[in-house]
Parts: structure tokens; C-alpha cells; sequence
């Protein structure tokens, strides 16, 4: 069944190249539903989760004249490529507060006013409809979506943003570059026999903040690129995707490997993932505790979902799982390979060492 849900992603995938073609001149409408004129905008505001990262997927982040106050907190542990790649984003002026409640006042007041605001998840926070209308300034409303069941929304923003910002062309290439990605994932472990998958689960996934091993993802999408065998999948998880199961259901089904977001490490003294696997007795009889098969991956969601580190995260599930498949990747490099790309830096480096260490590797429970 994992097969066939891997095969209906790829198909899915084709599906959506070709409903949004490249170059198409599909209009771009405000929060009222109105053609947006006056464009390319030269100066943003990015309101709403993950809004600034899809701006810097663009390369247009050095357009924005101000930010949420997520982007200017020091945190000892910040798991957002786009900000370590561009930590002057800090010093821009302040125009509300986080997950898109902006406040129409302060982007009023900002000594250089922008031209137009992207937001995303457009009815939370402040509206967008009332932020267009308290400002007089046009707001694009974006879908985030994700890269398995909703990668035709993410698209579909990216491609609004690009005509938006002027950046078509660059669009496309983020388009192009994280489909080729899936793919050649997909194409690596084409036709693995069945016995050759063994069971897994990730846990210390995120959630509106840092959570502990039972915090977990039913279609974690390294998983559904690969065709892993995913314990919470295979068992009949429901409801939403990111989710939070029982401590006898692990036991029960008794994962092979376990992957821990190190996004954990965010958590209050002794509360994440690690600190549950290292201290709990109860967690020694888990077969992939028992057999030293703990691995750390990059965090997947913080202020939503990071999709550099999603498909990164995807090369090291592979080279751990498959390494005959994943003989010629060397995880660390390609992680910041695909962060040269997306954010314009490689930051692995730097976000390993905010996790002591420990991302992409086998992690030590003593």
C-alpha cells in the first residue's frame, strides 16, 4: 500500500506541473478577489507562518521592510534555515506578532511603507481582508500546502508570489528543483522487496513549539517519497497528521529504527524525546533501542513546515534505510547542497551545532 501511495504521489506530482504551466498568466488577486496592478512589488511585508520563508525561496527577503517578532527573538535552539541564512532580518522594524496577527498601526508607521503584503493562512491572525482594509495596502492571500497531498497549493503560491514579485523564472526553478528531488528519491528505492523495509517512526516532532518521542507525523514525507514502512501508518493512525499516540501503541508496535526531530531539544529541561529515551526504562525493550537504530533528522515543521529539511531529512532516512540505494550521498553534504539552493546558504553546520551535534547521525542514548 506504501507502494501504491508513493506512485499516486509522482502522479499527483505530474498532475500538478501541468495544471499550473510555467509562464502562465493566470491573474493575481488581493484579499477582495480584485486583479493586483502596480506590479512587481520592490517592497514586501510577509505575514502569516512560513510567508517569509517562501519569500526567500524567491530570493526577495531583502525586500521586506519588516518582520513578525518571531524573526526577532534570539533562540538557543532555531531550527529555520531561511533565518540562519539571513539573520539581518532581525534588525528589520517590528509589524506584529507571529502566526500572521499583524497589526495595521505599525505597518502604517513603518518609515518605508510597502507596496504589497503576502500572507499566508490568510483568515488567521489578522485577516487579510481586514489588514488590505486597515492599511489601504493589497494583500496576496498564499496556501502554504505541504509536499505530499496539498504540493499543488504550495506551487500554486510560489507561482503567485513570483508574478507578484517578479520573479516567475525563480519560481519555477524551486518548482522544478523539488520535483526532481522527489523523484530521484522515489526512483532510489524503486522496486525494494517488501522484507527489505524495516518498521519505523519519527517522534519529537514539532507542533506550535517543541514536542516529546510520542509527537509524531502519519505521512512524514521522507517516509511517503521512500515507501518506509511507517508504525503509526501501517497501524491505522486517524485524524490530523501530525498527532500524538499512546505510550503502549509504541510499545506495541515496536519500531526497527526510530528517528528523532531534534526539534525536540527545545523542550523544558528533561522533557524531549532524548531525554524520555535516555531516562525512561520503559522505552529499553523498544527493538530499535535495543539495537542501537536512533537516528536524529533536522526538524520538519517550526513556523510550519520546513521543506528544505524535509527533502534533506529524506537522504538520510534513505542512506540509513537503503545504503546500497544511497551509496553515493554523503547526508550532511547534500543537506546543504538543497540548502544552497532553497535559502542561499549552507547552514547545516550551524544547525548541527545547535543540536549538539547530533542531526543526521546516529544518536547515543547513554
Amino acid at each position: 500500500m506504501k507502494r501504491i501511495a508513493s506512485l499516486l504521489c509522482g502522479i499527483l506530482a505530474l498532475g500538478v506541473l501541468s495544471a499550473f504551466p510555467a509562464g502562465a498568466a493566470e491573474p493575481v488577486l488581493d484579499a477582495f478577489g480584485k486583479p493586483l496592478s502596480s506590479l512587481p512589488w520592490e517592497r514586501i511585508l510577509c505575514s502569516g507562518s512560513g510567508c517569509l520563508r517562501l519569500a526567500t525561496y524567491l530570493q526577495v527577503q531583502d525586500r521586506a521592510v519588516g518582520v513578525e517578532d518571531i524573526e526577532r527573538r534570539h533562540l538557543p535552539v532555531d531550527p529555520r534555515p531561511y533565518f540562519l541564512a539571513h539573520r539581518e532580518l532581525q534588525k528589520l522594524p517590528l509589524i506584529g506578532e507571529f502566526r500572521g496577527f499583524t497589526r495595521p498601526e505599525l505597518v502604517l508607521a513603518l518609515p518605508r511603507q510597502p507596496q504589497g503584503i503576502l500572507k499566508t493562512d490568510p483568515e488567521n491572525g489578522t485577516p487579510a481582508r481586514k489588514l488590505q482594509e486597515a492599511t489601504g495596502i493589497p494583500v496576496l492571500p498564499l496556501k502554504y500546502g505541504n509536499l505530499t497531498g496539498h504540493r499543488d497549493d504550495l506551487y500554486a503560491s510560489l507561482r503567485a508570489l513570483g508574478r507578484a514579485t517578479g520573479r516567475q523564472t525563480r519560481a519555477e526553478e524551486v518548482i522544478r528543483f523539488t520535483e526532481r528531488t522527489i523523484q530521484d528519491l522515489a526512483r532510489r528505492t524503486r522496486n525494494l522487496p517488501p522484507q527489505s523495509q524495516p518498521r519505523c517512526y519519527v517522534g519529537g516532532v514539532s507542533f506550535r513549539g517543541a514536542h516529546g518521542l510520542l509527537s509524531t507525523e502519519t505521512d512524514y514525507p521522507p517516509f511517503v517519497f521512500l515507501g518506509v514502512d511507517n508504525v503509526v501508518t501501517k497501524s491505522g493512525a486517524k485524524g490530523a497528521t501530525r498527532t500524538d499516540v499512546n505510550r503502549e501503541d509504541l510499545l506495541r508496535w515496536n519500531p526497527r529504527v526510530l528517528f528523532v526531530d531534534l526539534s525536540t531539544l527545545g523542550s523544558p529541561a528533561g522533557t524531549s524525546a532524548l531525554d524520555d529515551l535516555r531516562s525512561d526504562p520503559l522505552w529499553r525493550d523498544l527493538a530499535a533501542v535495543r539495537e542501537g537504530r536512533v537516528y536524529g533528522v533536522l526538524p520538519y515543521n517550526w513556523y510550519t513546515q520546513n521543506f528544505e529539511c524535509i527533502l534533506a531529512n529524506a537522504y538520510f532516512v534513505g542512506k540509513v534505510l537503503f545504503p546500497e540505494r544511497f551509496r553515493d550521498v554523503d547526508p550532511r553534504k547534500k543537506a546543504d547542497e538543497i540548502f544552497r539552493f532553497f535559502v542561499g546558504k549552507p547552514v547545516f553546520a550551524e544547525m548541527d551545532r545547535s543540536f549538539q551535534g547530533q542531526a543526521l547521525r546516529r544518536l547515543s542514548l547513554r
